[in-house]
């Protein structure tokens, strides 16, 4: 399940990430898409597209369309919850078939697997890194690098809240990277104030930590962040947005690699770095 708008350059490499892991069904909301999203998503069999006369800021950031959604396609059973530009990888990727982990977590009454955004950026120029979606590149092929280090979290009673990685070291951005984009949905949950926070709470504290790879920073993030601050549907008014911006006109090539970046190799690699974790075995 997923919201988009103007985001037809990650649907071809979206829809193939999560059919690989196994998804066999995609409950997709349109925000008014000009730039070909809609057409390309109407010609995919396993995709429902559904679109609202709301924008995004009137259904609480997406919130309640979300809700609504996974009331009609029903309650108790699971749900993949991402936004268009974020790539699961999830704790047992490559040991074990997602459906097979579910079923694991649903025996171990487990409802929630935590996923922090890690943001993604080019090796090189920032200009260089064009991507549009025109071929079959996935934005990890222009964008491979992410920070190994320099996070900083705190556990609470609502779940964990982890900040950090390239937009802060780098833009300045003051992020709450952490989500649970696998989540377990019955009668008893809500998206709380936002998917940052669903509720009850008490699940967000979970033995299960997967990853999503999170590509923001491209050769347009300027202009991107430009459209979204016009758009005037994101929090805070596009706060985090315009520091963003800010920082492109001090620094026209900012520099984004460091001694702590990382290539993107595979989710064996994320799990000796520890980024992965999970109490379930494969039998």
């Amino acid at each position: 399940m997923l919201v988009c708008r103007n985001e037809r350059r990650f649907m071809p490499s979206l829809l193939k990430h999560y059919r690989e892991l196994g998804v066999d069904r995609f409950v997709i909301v349109d925000d008014q898409s000009d730039d070909g999203t809609v057409e390309f998503l109407k010609s995919e069999s396993d995709v429902d597209l559904w679109s609202s006369e709301k924008r995004f800021a009137e259904s609480a950031r997406g919130k309640i369309w979300r809700e609504r959604l996974m009331a009609l396609y029903g309650f108790d059973r699971w749900y993949i919850n991402i936004d268009s530009d974020e790539y699961l990888i999830f704790p047992l990727e490559g040991a074990m078939p997602l459906k097979d982990y579910l079923a694991a977590l649903t025996e171990k009454a487990i409802r929630r697997v935590a996923a922090p955004m890690i943001d993604f950026y080019p090796d090189g120029p920032l200009s260089d890194a064009i991507f549009d979606g025109s071929d079959a590149r996935m934005p990890w092929d222009v964008a491979p690098l992410f920070d190994e280090s320099g996070y900083s979290g705190v556990f609470e009673d609502s779940g964990a809240i982890l900040r950090g990685g390239v937009r802060q070291r780098v833009f300045g951005t003051d992020m709450h990277l952490m989500k649970y984009p696998i989540i377990y949905w019955d009668r008893s949950c809500t998206l709380g104030a936002s998917i940052h926070w669903p509720t009850p709470t008490a699940r967000n504290v979970t033995s299960e930590w997967g990853v999503l790879l999170h590509f923001k920073i491209f050769s347009d993030v300027d202009e991107r962040a430009a459209t979204i601050i016009e758009n005037g549907q994101h929090m805070n008014d596009a706060a985090v947005y315009k520091t963003i911006r800010q920082h492109l006109q001090k620094e026209e090539e900012p520099s984004l690699r460091y001694e702590g970046s990382v290539h993107f190799s595979s989710a064996a690699d994320l799990r000796q770095r520890g980024f992965l974790q999970s109490v379930v075995t494969k039998n």
